[in-house]
């Protein structure tokens, strides 16, 4: 009887340990009010920020690069910073687009130069004086720079 008892015990903690344990899988959040934060993807389990909100305000959208990086896009800083994978440690600021408020961003198939995603910014530069100038003007610099492909 003792011995079941022990061998129970034993199985319940076993089962349990492997139930907490990290999976190797990350989540990554971002919030436009505070920065990109990491959860261990199998337990939920908040793991650390990826930044600091001074770096990466009004993150907007994290994605895995065709290069193994991780990219974070800052709205407010107007930047796309890249985060090594592995250790999430900062490697610089990818793209620089002051002014402009990037939301998000996407790889073309073929693995080529990131693109600069729109999906927000045109409705947010409705509102905005002179918005229909100011984005040709965005297109034509970002286009002299590589930044989209046709």
């Amino acid at each position: 009887m003792i011995r079941r008892l022990l061998l129970a015990t034993l199985l319940s903690t076993a089962f349990s340990v492997h139930a907490v344990q990290s999976c190797g899988s990350r989540l990554f959040v971002s919030g436009w009010f505070s920065t990109v934060h990491v959860f261990d993807a199998c337990t939920g389990q908040y793991l650390r920020d990826l930044d600091t909100r001074a770096r990466l305000s009004g993150a907007m959208a994290v994605r895995l690069g065709p290069d193994g990086f991780i990219y974070a896009v800052s709205e407010n800083g107007g930047a796309i910073h890249k985060y090594r994978n592995d250790t999430l440690e900062y490697v610089g600021a990818f793209v620089q687009a002051p002014g402009i408020g990037p939301t998000g961003l996407a790889f073309d198939t073929a693995c080529a130069p990131m693109l600069l995603g729109r999906v927000l910014l045109e409705a947010v530069c409705d509102g905005l004086p002179d918005a229909q100038a100011r984005l040709e003007e965005f297109d034509a610099k970002a286009a002299a720079q590589g930044l989209f492909v046709e």
